[in-house]
């Protein structure tokens, strides 16, 4: 009686995230794309998947039709919920793939093709930031540039360079030396100190 009334709550609820995440990720789509092919100078092409964990899914459903949808689909997992004791589909249960050229980074990726694509939809959520606020959000990357080889990392530099605030942590200085402009400042940790760096 009572998982009746939670099943039409997580469906009306569930049915508007799904519905949303799938606009957004159709917008990221092609700002991913865009900054994968930037940063790897055309070599790899980035394609995002929401892998909707409800059975019979389409784009083509409505608000009203994927709530019903959803219902059947919990009405018809509830003995296996109750077995597990949580639910089992649900936009709580879905998933983003990442493909590079048709393959799956999960499963295929080096790290350092997992690291670029992390990146490039990180900077695809930045575009899309921008373009809901008008401004872009301040970009943080923890030894991002540890994982890369030299033209992901130029290519990353001139990406964000004079267009995004940006802080950076490397544990190797080296890595920050493509920065070719003045309109950044290095801070070295040593021994439990902060010491700004000159240029």
């Amino acid at each position: 009686e009572m998982l009746s009334v939670w099943d039409e709550q997580l469906a009306a609820v569930g049915s508007k995230i799904i519905l949303k995440r799938i606009e957004v990720i159709d917008k990221l789509k092609i700002l991913a794309r865009l900054s994968q092919r930037k940063i790897t100078e055309g070599k790899e092409n980035l394609e995002l998947e929401y892998d909707i964990s409800l059975n019979n899914f389409s784009k083509k459903l409505g608000e009203a039709e994927l709530r019903e949808l959803f219902i059947d689909s919990l009405i018809a997992k509830r003995d296996q919920e109750i077995s597990r004791g949580y639910t089992v589909i649900g936009p709580h249960r879905d998933d983003l793939i990442l493909k590079v050229n048709d393959m799956d980074l999960r499963k295929y990726g080096s790290q350092g093709q997992q690291r670029t694509a992390a990146l490039s939809l990180k900077l695809a959520e930045l575009e899309f930031m921008k373009s809901e606020t008008g401004e872009y959000p301040v970009l943080l990357l923890d030894d991002v540039f540890s994982e890369l080889d030299g033209l992901r990392r130029k290519a990353l530099i001139n990406i964000i360079a004079d267009k995004i605030q940006t802080i950076i942590t490397a544990t190797d200085g080296e890595n920050l030396s493509g920065i070719k402009n003045n309109s950044y400042n290095v801070y070295q940790v040593k021994k439990g100190r902060i010491k700004k760096r000159v240029n």
